[in-house]
């Protein structure tokens, strides 16, 4: 295990002249020339005022070789932690502590997916990505000559290998994880019913609100949720011997709340311009440095622009994730559905390596890791592979008293099949319609995502990826292996995933909101995200006339609660009629009567609505399910809601009524959730604010983990408002740090793409602590500013210049 001590000691020694020396030598080139083994013409990056390097190249492969190269300059340790957290290798380098994780994605094989993956690639991609890998390569060997590695590398004592190909997919893969863990989901609410009893757990299944918003409707009128799916589950006991047949009958969901993100797009008709606007945020979870890496990517050739699309990429992986070009936008929100399945599998008594399936027993694939861990000698891991997937025994990074290591556990998830994601980004950076876009979206698999579209003729939404047709069960808790009556028959065919274009309305919205009314066909989930994010945009949406860019970029930040405005009315009549109240508890009390409902840092109330509702739900839910199950509970809030409007109209379920009833559950976790506020900020409510708790300040997994190196590499944490239900979302922790949130803004008019678009990255463009770039944006960004992206020449060339050069005698001469 790595000593942090020792790191403490290292970042002291760090400060020293000789340490601040390597900190000035770590600082990256931004202007004058570079020579770049492989360019075949010169290359031009100009770096604008934040950072922002757009890249002029006369072909693909220097262009693709340039973004590489910059990339690195500005993420290298970044990328390098996310390549070895995808393969399993963090212990290498770090220690024991980061066993578990590389254990974990050993099992995933989500190197041996993407090595799958890039077998299907076309020549044109393969030759891009191994462009991107030449200028990865190449900054890798001058800064490794020079010692002038970033400081990450140096605290760590080690040396980043070459980046291949496979590097970028195993990223993609990554994220395609981080976007579907549903397994999770499916583990927890196993765990809650073995633990609680099925008739308990059947009470806390998904529900989506009837008058919550759906993205695509079968009539423009409908912008409610619909009917609901009737549930009459069956009552038998949890059979230790896991044969599930009668608990999956009584199963029809699976919850997951955690991804999420905003998008909408409006028609010429509701713009001030007359032509498309589109927004998107996409939440995440908010570190130092972000996820994105804002670039702009350029080819003129013969005097004649080629190509020029600018938005954010992935650190590690080539092209322009999310962004525009100069015909198209677009931008993506998680959709929620559940594409992972965990299959219990029948292991053969007198064989290990053989299960049982369709009454025959197979020869599971085996594979032996080694695991090379820092300071300790190398670990073996063992990974068996059913048809259905890996079995995750001992890996399911769930708590000892609750994880059962004897319980063979096969995740399916279509990750593990050759993907080509990386395919559809490139053809959306050319793409220059809605045809042309969609025909790219085909070769796109996961994770499945919601792509909003906006061209100066159309609006769009598509869901793109591999759902699963799934027969006999839902996906809510692993399914018998050895059944064949339990694999999927195939995916929903492309041409039938949820799909608006040109709506009547003019808008389209999807804040991970339910998809598609109950005409679709197909089964998609019931887990949705609350609907409050997506209700509330459409409210204000529907009010606006003459929208201007300007109104979206405060849309995005609108703190508005509308689950105070639904709940407070039902419960602050409770505590009035059943409660003798303290002083701190009566003042907070007309605190919350008098408040607008707007998460606002400067105000009390949102503290005390959010204390009130999290020890609400700690009160019913955590005597049953005890701590660990009850911080993995998903779908909290959207059940949690129902109970308590059902509660209202005089009917309390069985978990209710095992807290004590509904008025003595609501008393007690109200004087509960003051004794906490009093305990945070003092004894006076009208002086708490909610942004003395709920502060944002993206932090660096260093600055984390080593008190010495935190003033050097957190953010400054900031008073915010916001909250996990507000449009602009900023979840908090347990200490009310926000750790999830869109660290990325863009808004896109159609009407000049070149003058009209915007963006801002938190809390900056750069990774290096010593670049002024590393956190220059996150004042903004807490402020809900952004900035006009440059895409004209004419600004953009006003940056630092740095000339790319080829080899003298590799050389061309530029046309």
């Amino acid at each position: 295990m790595i000593s942090w001590d020792l790191l403490n000691n290292i970042m002291a020694a760090s400060f020293t002249r000789a340490g601040i020396g390597y900190l000035t030598r770590s600082r990256v080139q931004t202007k004058g020339s570079l020579i770049i083994p492989g360019l075949t013409y010169e290359s031009r990056v100009y770096r604008d005022q934040r950072g922002v390097p757009h890249i002029e190249a006369e072909t693909e492969e220097d262009l693709y070789q340039v973004q590489g190269y910059i990339t690195a300059q500005d993420r290298l340790w970044q990328m390098d932690m996310m390549r070895r957290l995808a393969g399993g290798e963090l212990a290498e380098i770090i220690g024991s502590a980061q066993l578990r994780s590389d254990k974990l994605f050993r099992t995933l094989q989500l190197r041996q997916s993407a090595e799958r993956s890039l077998a299907a690639y076309s020549e044109k991609t393969r030759m891009i990505m191994d462009s991107y890998c030449k200028g990865v390569n190449a900054y890798i060997q001058q800064v490794t000559g020079k010692g002038k590695l970033a400081l990450e590398f140096k605290l760590l004592r080690y040396r980043p290998a070459p980046w291949h190909p496979i590097d970028c997919l195993m990223i993609l893969k990554l994220m395609s994880y981080d976007m579907s863990e549903n397994w999770r989901a499916e583990t927890y609410r196993y765990q809650l019913a073995k633990k609680a009893g099925l008739h308990l757990c059947t009470q806390l299944f998904p529900v989506y609100p009837p008058d919550g918003f759906v993205t695509v409707k079968s009539s423009p009128q409908s912008t409610g949720g619909g009917k609901e799916c009737s549930r009459v589950p069956l009552q038998p006991s949890i059979n230790p011997l896991l044969d599930l047949e009668e608990l999956l009958a009584a199963t029809t969901e699976l919850p997951d709340e955690t991804a999420g993100s905003n998008a909408w797009v409006l028609s010429g008709r509701h713009t001030k311009s007359g032509y498309p606007i589109l927004a998107n945020d996409p939440h995440i979870n908010h570190s130092n440095p972000s996820l994105w890496y804002q670039s702009h990517l350029v080819i003129i050739k013969d005097g004649v622009t080629r190509k020029n699309v600018i938005g954010v990429s992935i650190p590690g992986v080539p092209g322009i994730t999310l962004g525009h070009n100069e015909h198209i936008a677009w931008g993506v929100t998680n959709t929620k559905i559940d594409t992972q399945d965990l299959y219990i599998e029948k292991i053969n008594p007198k064989d290990k390596y053989k299960y049982e399936y369709d009454e025959r027993w197979l020869d599971a694939e085996i594979y032996r890791e080694k695991i090379k861990v820092k300071g300790e000698p190398e670990t073996e891991l063992e990974v068996m592979v059913t048809h259905h997937g890996p079995i995750l025994c001992g890996v399911l990074g769930m708590d000892e008293e609750l994880e059962d290591d004897s319980e063979a556990l096969a995740l399916s998830w279509p990750a593990h099949l050759p993907t080509t994601e990386l395919e559809a980004v490139l053809a959306f950076n050319d793409a220059k319609d809605w045809k042309e876009f969609r025909t790219a979206l085909r070769q796109y698999q996961t994770p499945v995502l919601t792509f909003m579209f906006a061209s100066k003729d159309d609006i769009a939404s598509k869901v793109a990826g591999l759902v699963p047709i799934r027969q006999n069960h839902d996906g809510l808790l692993p399914v018998p292996g050895w059944k064949k009556a339990y694999e999927p028959t195939g995916y929903i065919p492309f041409d039938e995933l949820p799909e608006s274009v040109n709506p009547q309305e003019g808008m389209i919205i999807s804040a991970n909101n339910k998809l598609a009314d109950e005409s679709y066909p197909y089964f998609l989930s019931y887990a949705w995200a609350p609907p409050y994010r997506a209700n509330r945009i459409y409210e204000m949406l529907s009010k606006m006339s003459g929208i201007r860019a300007e109104e979206m970029m405060k849309l995005q930040v609108d703190y508005m609660n509308p689950q105070a405005d639904l709940l407070l009315p039902i419960l602050l009549p409770r505590i009035r009629l059943h409660a003798k109240l303290a002083p701190a508890e009566q003042s907070a009390l007309d605190i919350l009567e008098h408040w607008n409902r707007k998460d606002e840092a400067d105000q009390a109330a949102p503290l005390i609505f959010y204390k009130w509702v999290d020890e609400l739900g700690r009160a019913i839910f955590e005597p049953v399910m005890g701590k660990v199950l009850f911080t993995r509970m998903f779908d909290k809030v959207n059940v949690l809601d129902r109970m308590i409007i059902e509660a209202d109209k005089g009917v309390e379920n069985d978990w209710f009524i095992r807290a004590g009833g509904w008025a003595e559950a609501v008393v007690k976790s109200y004087k509960q959730a003051i004794q906490e506020c009093v305990r945070l900020q003092g004894n006076t409510p009208g002086t708490w604010t909610w942004g003395t708790y709920h502060r944002i300040g993206p932090v660096h997994p260093f600055g984390a983990a080593v008190k010495g190196l935190k003033g050097l590499l957190n953010t400054k944490m900031r008073p915010i408002g916001g909250s996990n239900i507000s449009v602009g979302a900023m979840v908090p922790n347990a200490t009310g740090a926000v750790y999830w949130s869109a660290s990325w803004r863009t808004v896109v008019d159609l009407s000049d793409l070149k003058r009209c678009s915007y963006d801002i990255l938190a809390p900056g463009q750069s990774g290096n602590v010593c670049s002024p770039h590393y956190e220059d944006q996150a004042q903004n960004h807490a402020a809900g500013l952004q900035f006009n992206q440059k895409m004209d020449p004419e600004e953009y060339r006003q940056g630092t210049l740095l000339k790319m050069l080829p080899q003298v005698e590799t050389a061309k001469p530029s046309l």
